[in-house]
């Protein structure tokens, strides 16, 4: 996670270190199309401070009929608001900044600014609301992206309580709101002293990485920051076999072994899903040394994996994303940049 002077890496309640996200695929939702249709981006600010700007993700792709985006995208208003404070937690009607996009089909990673800087306090929560205030929003909209997991529940994110950053709809101007909860934003909040906060990885590559045959795919990484005490590690993968084993080697840069660790794939189902075990004690990952996470299939044993795609190079940073390694597989006695590519992370992470 990036750090910043006299910041924390996350917040105190969730020490997430690694790239705790739950993420199948993208899932749009149309601003516009349904006219009083409205989104929000509700996040509890992690640092005080002038927020003067945002980047966020349009898609306006015109596969069919209704999907995406539609005739010439409308306009799209997008206005930073307090939080209601019921236990719902809604936006609120105080505004505290706007900005308009008055051409959303132009560019899909879109940075907009603020009429004027806003103030943020760090420890409370705000909306980012998106709607359409164009004559016919019924046929000119476009829509935002989010990383959407298929699983069911309301706490499907580690590295993020879904009170502190989820996606809202309100579906048309009869209905209320309603929280997303397979859904995560995918938003780079731009404060002006340099602090990202939000969630910028921008694509997963489902089942990009099959595993077997005593094939491997690692994330190698520094401990930035600070010394790190871990006592849990986990790994989210698809088990393909119900034989076998996943090894999971945690090693310095030197080749040392730190920790072993076996999943066994008989039990359970063969469903992507986080797979957690205990490290059997702290372990120290020390500031400033890199190593790396290996998983191996064993004994028969094959999976899936689904790396994330970092944001970085089209303008999504944020305190949430995971700078400090990147993702490889096994290719003969080789490692090489997982599917080929330099921005790519497995899903894991230590507690």
């Amino acid at each position: 996670m990036r750090t910043y002077a006299g910041e924390r890496d996350a917040p105190a309640a969730n020490p997430v270190f690694g790239v705790g996200w739950t993420a199948d695929s993208l899932a749009n939702l149309e601003i516009g199309r349904f006219r009083g249709r409205m989104v929000s981006y509700r996040f509890c600010a992690v640092h005080s401070g002038s927020v003067g700007s945002l980047r966020v993700f349009f898609i306006f792709r015109k596969i069919g009929p209704g999907e995406y985006a539609d005739g010439n995208g409308g306009s799209v208003l997008i206005e930073l608001v307090s939080d209601d404070g019921t236990p719902s937690h809604f936006p609120s009607h105080n505004l505290l900044g706007t900005a308009v996009v008055k051409d959303p089909l132009a560019q899909w990673n879109r940075e907009v600014r603020f009429s004027k800087p806003v103030q943020l306090e760090a420890g409370k929560l705000y909306h980012v609301v998106f709607s359409n205030p164009s004559p016919d929003p019924a046929n000119n909209y476009v829509s935002v992206d989010d990383l959407y997991t298929t699983a069911g529940g309301r706490a499907l994110q580690p590295s993020a309580e879904s009170s502190d950053l989820s996606v809202l709809l309100k579906p048309d101007g009869n209905s209320s709101w309603q929280e997303k909860y397979q859904q995560a934003p995918v938003i780079s909040i731009c404060y002006d002293d340099g602090y990202r906060q939000g969630q910028a990885y921008i694509d997963v590559k489902h089942n990009g990485i099959e595993v077997k045959d005593n094939d491997a795919v690692r994330e190698v990484f520094t401990a930035g920051g600070a010394d790190r005490l871990v006592s849990v590690v986990a790994v989210r993968f698809q088990p393909l076999s119900q034989a076998g084993h996943v090894k999971l080697v945690l090693a310095s840069e030197d080749g040392v072994t730190v920790k072993t660790v076996s999943l066994n794939l008989s039990s359970g189902s063969n469903n992507y899903a986080w797979h957690i075990s205990q490290l059997g004690g702290t372990i120290t990952l020390r500031k400033g040394v890199s190593y790396s996470l290996t998983l191996e299939t064993q004994a028969g044993g094959s999976f899936r994996v689904s790396p994330l795609q970092k944001g970085t190079q089209y303008g999504f940073e944020a305190d949430t994303l995971f700078t400090e390694g990147h993702c490889e597989e096994k290719a003969g006695p080789l490692w090489i940049g997982c599917m080929k590519r330099s921005d790519l992370d497995l899903p894991f992470y230590f507690r």
